[in-house]
């Protein structure tokens, strides 16, 4: 029987009234806990089952409370507000009683605007197909990034002591959905390890706790295989925490989404 693929375990999960299951299977741990992508995109499938039609993700807030394994999750929805063109919905995550994972959904319709602003365009980068594949050893990458085929434009690469603090590349999924959705967003855009890793000289744990996405003004839909831009920065690290902000940008070279992370950092 073949390994399930992340659209797989997207349609898996059952959502009845407020209540929903999803499984976790293993090859998706990150450190001791799953793939925080992983983990948000399943409750993220169980929120989008409770909005009207034409309300498109928005914002994406997620507090990772402890770790998630493999095996069964339950998820809680609540439908905090649906208003003339929003709609605010919470899900909680958990596993044997223990909370995992809270996410705040927001969602809005396309509203007639004289605002107009144009997003910052894609760096510049080598072409994927000119860049070598990530070398993925095991107990030095988390095992969830076999999942995904990296091409690093950054020279600086995790746990070498040299970088500054920035990361760039180009990300896919490895099995190419037939159609992309937010939930593929959400996993492309957390993929990749935090920009702080180039400026460790050793392998040590980082743990996401609080995370921001902001979806812009691209359609996944559209944008199943092809190549995404990920370019991320260091804002702060200090106490044992750091603090960056990232952008996506989906194969047509349209800015897709928008991220900022705190996380623990054990070194």
């Amino acid at each position: 029987m073949s390994e399930p693929s992340y659209a797989d375990l997207l349609s898996a999960v059952a959502l009845r009234g407020d209540r929903a299951t999803a499984e976790v299977p293993p090859g998706w741990s990150q450190g001791r806990a799953t793939f925080g992508g992983l983990v948000a995109a399943l409750a993220l499938r169980a929120l989008r089952e409770r909005v009207p039609e034409g309300r498109r993700l928005r914002g994406l807030q997620t507090a990772f409370v402890g770790p998630v394994r493999p095996g069964e999750v339950a998820i809680r929805v609540r439908e905090l507000r649906h208003g003339g063109s929003a709609s605010q919905l919470q899900a909680e995550l958990s596993q044997a009683g223990e909370v995992g994972c809270v996410v705040l959904a927001s969602f809005g319709a396309d509203r007639p605007s004289r605002l107009a602003v144009a997003p910052p365009p894609r760096p510049e980068a080598p072409p994927p197909e000119s860049l070598p594949a990530l070398a993925a050893p095991p107990g030095i990458v988390p095992e969830f990034t076999r999942h995904f085929d990296y091409r690093f434009v950054t020279r600086t690469l995790p746990y070498t002591g040299t970088g500054d603090g920035t990361l760039t590349g180009w990300c896919r999924f490895r099995r190419s959905p037939e159609a992309a959705s937010p939930e593929h967003v959400v996993a492309l855009v957390d993929c990749w390890p935090a920009p702080i890793v180039a400026v460790l000289a050793e392998p040590a744990p980082v743990s996401s706790l609080v995370w921001g996405l902001e979806l812009v003004d691209s359609d996944p839909a559209s944008q199943a295989d092809g190549w995404w831009l990920f370019h991320g920065a260091t804002d702060a690290a200090h106490h044992g925490y750091a603090h960056w902000h990232a952008a996506l940008w989906d194969p047509a070279g349209r800015l897709a989404a928008l991220s900022r992370q705190t996380a623990a950092v054990f070194w």
